[in-house]
C-alpha cells in the first residue's frame, strides 16, 4: 500500500510538472470593485486583487486582470500555416536584463479533453501553440502570462464578435489595467494575419452601454455573464467618471454617444484623430469592426 501510494505521488509530481501553471501565474489577478472602493475611498479607489477563475459560467466580476509586473507569452499565428513552436515553461521573474519573452503551459486540468485553442497557449500540452486549425486564417492567438487572446482582423458587427469569441469559449475581452491594454495594442499591431481595412485599426473589446445609456460595463454573452461596471456618463469634460477605481482610457472627448447611437467600446490600435494608440472610443454596434477575445 505504502509503495502504491508514492508511487501515485511521484505520478502527480510529474503531470504538474509538464502542466503546471508558472510559478508567477499570480500575476493574472481580477479587478474587484467592492473592495477597491472600500479600501481606497469614493474617487479615488485603486484595483484589488484576488485569485482568477477560468471557468466560463463563473462570475465574471472577478475573472481576470493583471496587477505588478507583466511578462509577455506566446504571439503568432502559427496555427493558419501549420507550424509548430516549442514550449518553454516560464519558471518565474528573471532578473532585468532578460528580456527574452516565453510560451507558457497550459493552467493545470487543461490538458484533459486534448483541444486546442486560439490563444497563444498549448492548451493540450503537446509542446506546440496553436497548432493545426486551432486558428482561423484571419485570426492570431497569443498569451500574457497564461492568459490566452485571440485577435481576429475580419471586420463583423458586435453582436458577430462575440458569437465568435463564445464559440471558442472566450469572450470581448475586458481590460482592466495600462499593462494589459499596452500588451494588447502591442499584440494585435504584431499580429501575423490579413490586415484589417482600417487605417486606425479600430477593434472591438467587451465595454458596452446599450442596456442602460452612460452604464458602461464589461458584457458578456450566453453562458458568459456580464461583469462590473467600469465607467458612468459621457466624456469626463461631459462629467463622466470611472467607478470603484477601474481601468478605463477613453481618448478625450469620450464616449460622445454621436447621433445618440454609439453604445460599444473599440480600442485604437494605430490611433487616429483624436485617439492616441491604445485610447477607447464608443462606436455604433452595427459597425462592422475587427475584435479581440479573452479566455474568461
Amino acid at each position: 500500500m505504502l509503495q502504491r501510494a508514492l508511487l501515485a505521488s511521484v505520478a502527480c509530481i510529474a503531470v504538474y510538472a509538464a502542466c503546471g501553471a508558472p510559478e508567477n501565474g499570480g500575476l493574472f489577478q481580477p479587478f474587484d470593485p467592492d473592495r477597491a472602493t472600500s479600501a481606497a475611498g469614493a474617487g479615488n479607489a485603486q484595483p484589488s486583487l484576488g485569485p482568477i477563475s477560468a471557468a466560463i459560467g463563473s462570475d465574471a466580476s472577478a475573472s481576470e486582470g493583471q496587477g505588478g509586473a507583466v511578462g509577455f507569452a506566446g504571439a503568432a499565428n502559427v496555427g493558419a500555416a501549420g507550424n509548430s513552436m516549442s514550449l518553454v515553461v516560464d519558471a518565474g521573474p528573471t532578473d532585468a536584463g532578460d528580456a527574452a519573452p516565453s510560451l507558457d503551459a497550459a493552467p493545470e486540468g487543461n490538458c484533459a479533453d486534448n483541444v486546442e485553442r486560439c490563444d497563444g497557449i498549448d492548451n493540450n500540452c503537446d509542446g506546440r501553440i496553436d497548432e493545426g486549425e486551432a486558428c482561423a486564417g484571419t485570426c492570431a492567438g497569443f498569451a500574457l502570462e497564461e492568459h490566452g487572446y485571440m485577435f481576429c482582423s475580419d471586420s463583423v458587427v458586435r453582436d458577430a464578435a462575440a458569437d465568435r469569441c463564445q464559440a471558442q469559449g472566450m469572450r470581448l475581452a475586458w481590460i482592466e489595467t495600462p499593462e494589459e491594454n499596452a500588451f494588447l495594442v502591442e499584440r494585435i499591431e504584431a499580429a501575423d494575419v490579413p490586415a484589417s481595412a482600417s487605417e486606425e485599426l479600430l477593434t472591438y473589446i467587451g465595454g458596452s452601454d446599450s442596456g442602460d445609456e452612460g452604464v458602461w460595463l464589461w458584457r458578456g454573452r450566453g453562458a458568459i455573464p456580464d461583469g462590473f461596471q467600469f465607467w458612468q456618463g459621457e466624456s469626463a469634460d461631459s462629467g463622466g467618471r470611472a467607478v470603484g477605481g477601474a481601468y478605463e482610457n477613453w481618448a478625450p472627448t469620450e464616449p460622445n454617444n454621436t447621433d445618440e447611437d454609439e453604445n460599444c467600446t473599440a480600442i485604437s490600435v494605430l490611433g487616429a484623430n483624436n485617439r492616441q494608440s491604445g485610447d477607447w472610443d464608443d462606436r455604433d454596434c452595427d459597425t462592422a469592426l475587427p475584435f479581440v477575445c479573452e479566455i474568461p
